[in-house]
């Protein structure tokens, strides 16, 4: 884990990107790994952290194993209450074991009423709280098992547009969920390396 990382020039992102794979576009360009590459903004200059060399990670290495779960017969109240006591973005559904469906917090948004708890809210905005979690969720996943290198995992973040995957075994059962925040605490450890990192901002 103690990789050697070198920073290299980055190109400008949009001020409001926190964290995004970058790769080459030119053809016959040296394209470096999804997992190695990340744009990251500090004090709004965007930066690469690239490690010399991945060792050898596991999604099942990083996953986080502490998950937050809903039944997709549940009311939209209950993953409220959830969203707002866990502060997270996304609530992954399932029956007993088994993956069935994710809900974020805009899918939420759009299935509740947006009049509850003003002055013009009544019987039919409250009765949106009851509607089931299955109503709203997303029922295609996009997964990857525990055995999925991180450069794999990392390349469908980035071609799905997605900021998490869950974590899944061949029957589909839950095991953990993988996010680019798990990434990113991976490379800022494997840069605590002997020698250290020296970043420097990429252009502007």
């Amino acid at each position: 884990m103690g990789a050697n990382l070198k920073v290299v020039p980055g190109r400008e992102i949009d001020p409001k990107t926190t964290v995004r794979a970058c790769r080459p576009r030119a053809r016959g360009a040296q394209v470096p790994s999804a997992a190695t590459v990340l744009v990251i903004r500090m004090n709004a200059a965007p930066m690469i952290l690239q490690p010399a060399a991945t060792p050898s990670v596991t999604v099942g290495d990083l996953m986080s194993r502490r998950l937050v779960t809903i039944d997709p017969d549940a009311p939209l109240s209950h993953a409220r209450d959830l969203f707002e006591r866990h502060r997270f973005h996304h609530i992954l559904v399932t029956e007993g074991a088994r993956l069935v469906g994710i809900m974020s917090d805009r899918d939420l948004l759009k299935g509740l009423s947006p009049f509850l708890q003003t002055m013009a809210e009544r019987t039919i905005d409250v009765d949106t709280l009851r509607r089931k979690v299955h109503t709203i969720m997303q029922r295609k996943v996009i997964t990857t098992p525990p055995t999925a290198t991180l450069d794999h995992a990392s390349a469908r973040i980035v071609k799905h547009g997605i900021s998490s995957l869950p974590v899944v075994d061949p029957q589909g059962a839950l095991l953990g969920i993988l996010t680019w925040k798990d990434i990113l605490r991976w490379l800022v450890h494997a840069a605590q390396g002997p020698a250290g990192l020296s970043l420097a901002p990429g252009p502007r």
